[in-house]
């Protein structure tokens, strides 16, 4: 049986179908699985779940993510550091050894070092990153004082259907779940915005292919992807909706925080880390999804399978 935190969220979905017996933790009941309401930030909903369960492992994605973290920031501190603790704590008190946890490229920073290893310094320059990178530690920790096997994946921008929220990167999504409802999308952010993404069913796999590794040689893994531009996104979905012309409406702060996603996107497609980890032989896994064409007919193929 494995525990998944946040299994209600977008890349939680996809997760509950690359794995099985999988009991979800979250405040929302998620489309499949079986369900327990309850937030990784409260130690007696967490107990609670652990006492009813024989758990062979978590998987660990339940967050605030970046634009929220920013927001918020003691919020976010206490789901995703106070969260992770919690788990880990409830992991040692009740014998589960292995936790995966989902992170990201975001503990890096420009004082990192080029290229990026597992092992690079951190230097998140968000606090989302901060909250990751803490939680990372945090975990090491565990692994060395109670032999937690704690293993973390660092994923790019995660692409996709159904993703929700806030910020830059829904953007790069949500727009075509727009267009296959037959709503006029409203973008907010310049064509030539880039970022690094990986789309969604490669990130799900990635995570459950960590998951049912017996060993592993280090505990971090660092995930690459594609550095695309929110016009390569758009070009495509044009492929599957001919009449689609679409209309922005940008604003300044959208147009700088535009040209920061920008400019660190090509940081790191310099670096080499987003090609250099689209393969981890040690987990037989690649990168499927490898252009905007390929997300974008997933993407809509998803949505038609749902709708049906």
């Amino acid at each position: 049986m494995i525990l998944l935190t946040g299994g209600s969220g977008f890349l939680g979905r996809f997760i509950l179908e690359e794995l099985d017996e999988i009991i979800v933790l979250d405040l929302r009941e998620p489309v499949n699985g079986e369900f327990e309401f309850g937030s990784v930030t409260s130690w007696s909903d967490v107990v609670r779940v652990f006492r009813r369960y024989e758990f062979d492992g978590v998987i660990h994605a339940a967050a605030e993510l970046s634009v929220r973290a920013e927001k918020s920031p003691l919020d976010a501190f206490r789901t995703n550091v106070e969260g992770t603790l919690n788990i880990l704590e409830a992991c040692r008190m009740f014998g589960v050894r292995k936790v995966v946890f989902v992170s990201s490229h975001s503990v890096y920073g420009p004082r990192t070092g080029q290229p990026p290893t597992e092992f690079s310094f951190r230097d998140p320059t968000s606090f989302y990153g901060a909250t990751k990178a803490c939680s990372e530690i945090i975990g090491t920790y565990y692994s060395y004082a109670h032999g937690v096997d704690f293993r973390a994946v660092r994923l790019p921008i995660v692409v996709g259907p159904f993703r929700r929220g806030m910020g830059a990167s829904v953007i790069f999504s949500s727009f075509i779940d727009d267009l296959f409802a037959g709503r006029k999308p409203i973008i907010t952010l310049p064509p030539e915005t880039k970022l690094p993404v990986l789309y969604v069913r490669d990130a799900a796999r990635l995570v459950a292919r960590l998951y049912r590794a017996d060993r592993v040689s280090k505990p971090f893994f660092n995930a690459g992807g594609l550095a695309l531009s929110l016009k390569d996104i758009i070009e495509s979905a044009k492929k599957h909706f001919p009449n689609f012309t679409p209309e922005f409406q940008v604003d300044e702060d959208a147009e700088r925080i535009a040209k920061i996603w920008t400019s660190m996107t090509e940081i790191a497609e310099a670096s080499g880390i987003l090609e250099r980890y689209r393969k981890i032989e040690e987990l037989e896994w690649e990168v499927e999804y490898n252009s905007a064409d390929k997300m974008v007919e997933d993407h809509i193929k998803t949505l038609r399978e749902v709708g049906s």
